[in-house]
């Protein structure tokens, strides 16, 4: 588990760095109130794709590990084949909603967006072929040259024009041109031979596509709310903290995910073995995640004026905090509460538990929102996200999955506490008021080998074992 880990790690910790700097490009050129207009075109993207092509994507994740090497090419054809068949009639969905919902839209948005949702539909879903093919390198090399294409093109772009269509435009083309490294042509089958496939990825895949639809929309509803009742410059400052914190929280939890969800779905038939495989992943998920989360919210300033700038911090560091934490339970839920309902195939019940947290999150931003303004919709953000995961694993434990949880949690939240109490320690030092660079400098020179030297002292995941192989290798 840890070596399939290893592989996938470091491209993934640099495509986390890339949304810092894709973020502080499209923020310093784009200005505070058109970035906010960006934020809401994107969510309409996000949302959209959606309905379009995540939830066969989804559904593929799921089944093709475990499928037979004469249904795997099932599989992948029909997916193929209904991101190709589904392009018209969702292009000119899309087309309707962008006109219908936002006012002064011309057709260099409608083709800068509908070219990004396209052609990123494709490209995941060649990545996700890639990754479930086990071809590493290739997965690699795509991964990494678009992260670098997003930013490369996105500052060439502003540079010559600073507008959202141009930074809509840096995002496709980086999709466009990394694609040919995961580019495939899938085998071409029947419809009689492809029926089986088509039924077993329908079947699971539309009640994900309607609580993907639902989640999307939970998620980020916020932002319409906002333009609508305190305008894009408060939409700018929200959409820009919380779009880089769920980016990041998504990628640091995507470190463990991309690569171990296809070895938790070949054992889904043997529930023992499952469970205790869900238990290993979810030490080595929380082992990453917390103490990013942690050290996220210790650097939250510097990183905010060096990345986005001094106008983002209007709101408040405490704005930051609350969407950090929101961003990192809705990536729990996500990518290892909702396991135990999809490995019961009992995805039927996210639409409900989604509905349910959306006409909440509704409510409240209607509430809370005129009230508390961003903090208003951070507040309902963390509440909602709450409500859903513990709703998650309430039906996920009525539908026979376990959750197993040993001393291996413990280890992680001791290491966390002591990291976090050496970064509290450094902030009091006169080193920390000098720059913004060596306040996020120390930090992680710090906060990195704090908690690893804890993990290390309390041996987690046999980590001492580790070690030592690793220096008997170095003394051989």
């Amino acid at each position: 588990m840890l070596k399939t880990l290893l592989h996938y790690a470091p491209v993934q910790i640099a495509s986390a760095l890339s949304v810092f700097v894709l973020i502080a490009l499209q923020t310093r050129y784009l200005g505070v109130e058109a970035y906010g207009v960006l934020s809401v075109y994107l969510v309409l993207v996000e949302i959209t794709r959606t309905v379009y092509s995540q939830w066969l994507n989804t559904a593929l994740i799921r089944h093709y590990p475990g499928a037979d090497k004469t249904d795997k090419p099932l599989y992948a054809s029909v997916v193929f084949s209904g991101i190709v068949g589904l392009f018209l009639p969702i292009s000119i969905l899309f087309t309707l909603a962008l006109f219908a919902f936002f006012e002064g839209v011309s057709w260099l948005n409608l083709s800068s967006l509908v070219g990004l949702l396209v052609i990123k539909s494709f490209f995941i879903f060649f990545q996700e072929m890639a990754r479930l093919n086990d071809q590493v390198s290739q997965y690699r090399r795509a991964t990494a040259l678009q992260s670098i294409l997003s930013m490369m093109f996105t500052w060439l772009l502003l540079e010559y024009s600073p507008s959202v269509d141009s930074a809509a435009f840096g995002l496709t083309l980086s999709y466009f041109v990394s694609l040919p490294l995961v580019w495939f042509l899938p085998s071409r089958v029947s419809f009689n031979q492809a029926k089986p496939a088509i039924s077993t990825l329908v079947s699971y895949g539309l009640p994900l596509m309607a609580s993907g639809l639902i989640g999307v929309a939970g998620s980020r509803i916020d932002r319409f709310f906002i333009a609508d009742q305190l305008g894009y410059t408060d939409a700018g400052i929200y959409s820009a903290l919380s779009n880089m914190l769920l980016g990041l929280m998504a990628l640091v939890f995507m470190v463990v995910a991309l690569p171990l969800y296809p070895d938790l779905a070949r054992k889904a038939d043997n529930k023992d073995q499952l469970f205790n495989a869900h238990q290993r992943y979810q030490v080595m998920m929380l082992a990453i995640s917390l103490p990013a989360l942690i050290g996220l919210c210790f650097i939250a300033e510097p990183l905010i004026r060096l990345f986005l700038g001094e106008s983002y911090l209007s709101a408040g560091i405490p704005l930051f905090w609350i969407l950090a934490t929101s961003a990192f339970i809705f990536n729990l839920r996500m990518h290892y509460i909702d396991h135990g309902l999809q490995f019961a195939s009992r995805t039927n019940i996210l639409p409900f538990i989604l509905g349910a947290s959306l006409s909440l999150n509704v409510t409240m931003l209607f509430v809370l929102l005129p009230i508390l303004g961003l903090y208003g919709a951070a507040y309902t953000s963390l509440i909602c996200n709450v409500i859903a995961l513990v709703m998650s694993f309430i039906f996920a434990k009525k539908a026979g999955h376990k959750y197993l949880i040993n001393s291996e949690l413990i280890k992680i939240l001791v290491a966390s506490g002591g990291m976090a109490l050496s970064l509290y320690f450094i902030r009091q030092t006169p080193l920390w008021a000098i720059s913004d660079i060596l306040q996020i400098a120390i930090s992680i020179a710090v906060g990195i080998p704090m908690f690893a030297l804890s993990s290390l002292a309390m041996n987690l995941m046999g980590s001492r074992k580790v070690v030592k192989n690793k220096i008997r290798k170095v003394n051989a």
